[in-house]
């Protein structure tokens, strides 16, 4: 191999390298980075800072399985506030997209901690009033 070939190789791996970084980085940018959101550590559906940034989260990574509407699937559970999902208190929704759970993959890797607080925050904007406290009751 002469040292054109090998010279271009280099180029190549490297410009892979830059782009595979690139695009790993472009995903994690699509996250909430407003500094007034850092320390977040609850789901609250009145910080509208929060629901703002939720509802980028949500059509990014959420909403081609959960729906616009938050309405699921036949294989895919309802986020509104009708479905089981406001019978389950903050911690526990936060660990089901941390971590997975059945169909559902972990985001625990993709997503920051603050990043799943704002989905779960504009999942629960979408709520009645009503489900909404009767949810945060669970989280006291």
């Amino acid at each position: 191999m002469s040292q054109r070939n090998i010279a271009i190789a280099i180029v190549a791996i490297v410009l892979v390298g830059i782009i595979f970084l690139g695009v790993a980085g472009a995903r994690r940018e699509a996250q909430p980075q407003t500094p007034e959101l850092s320390g977040i550590n609850s789901a609250d559906a009145g910080n509208t800072q929060l629901v703002s940034a939720g509802r980028e989260v949500y059509s990014t990574y959420c909403q081609a399985c959960h729906g616009v509407a938050f309405q699921g699937n036949a294989n895919i559970p309802a986020l509104g506030g009708s479905s089981s999902t406001p019978t389950r208190s903050d911690a526990e929704l936060f660990a089901i997209v941390q971590n997975g759970q059945g169909n559902m993959p972990a985001f625990g890797n993709s997503l920051s901690d603050t990043s799943i607080w704002a989905s779960l925050a504009y999942i629960k904007s979408a709520w009645p009033v009503d489900i909404q406290q009767a949810q945060e009751a669970l989280n006291e």
